[in-house]
């Protein structure tokens, strides 16, 4: 079979961009490495119900709510109190925080864009904590090596999500990835 446009990656984008495209009139095939659909977005259903993957809204993004009110999926606030075990130490909040802080400081700083590792390069050469905390944020919550990401754009959505309120789906978040695979299915696109 003859597609126009061949998307790789069955996850949460990868299968929004099916559905825009198709939308718009396009054959579209979605092909995916792993033997389920969801990417980062992986739910376990046993022995009980847990998220491997995604597991907040971080504030309301608009495509995602676009998303969660057509698919008729609510969310609630997450309430409740942040607990860390780091470096074998258990304790309220996230202590790693403050370190992520001086970096977006070091961020104000600079004027013309570079990467994300250039900057702790340049400003936290010899603080290895600061460099483990960003590194381990930037590449586990942003799926971004930092060696290539753009410090401007990052800076830019540390900034924007710092103060947002985070919610949870009501059920899974394996539920979206599921209608958003109906609906390009039932769109003619083929993964």
């Amino acid at each position: 079979m003859h597609f126009k446009v061949v998307i790789v990656g069955a996850g949460a984008a990868g299968l929004t961009a099916a559905d825009e495209i198709s939308r718009a009139g396009h054959s579209v095939a979605v092909v995916e490495a792993r033997e389920r659909i969801g990417g980062r977005i992986h739910t376990l259903t046993s022995p009980f119900h847990a998220e491997a993957g995604a597991e907040f809204i971080h504030g309301t993004p608009p495509a995602t709510m676009r998303i969660l009110e057509e698919s008729h999926h609510n969310f609630s606030p997450v309430d409740g109190k942040i607990y860390s075990i780091y470096s074998n130490k258990f304790s309220p909040g996230d202590p790693r925080e403050h370190e992520r802080e001086k970096f977006v400081q070091a961020l104000d700083k600079i004027k013309e864009d570079t990467t994300v590792a250039r900057v702790l390069n340049t400003y936290f050469a010899k603080n290895e904590s600061v460099h483990t905390s960003v590194k381990q944020f930037a590449e586990g919550f942003d799926a971004a090596d930092i060696e290539t990401m753009s410090a401007l754009s990052l800076r830019s959505e540390w900034k924007q999500t710092d103060n947002d309120e985070q919610f949870r789906i009501n059920g899974t978040y394996s539920a979206l990835i599921d209608y958003l695979h109906e609906k390009i299915t039932r769109q003619g696109c083929q993964t």
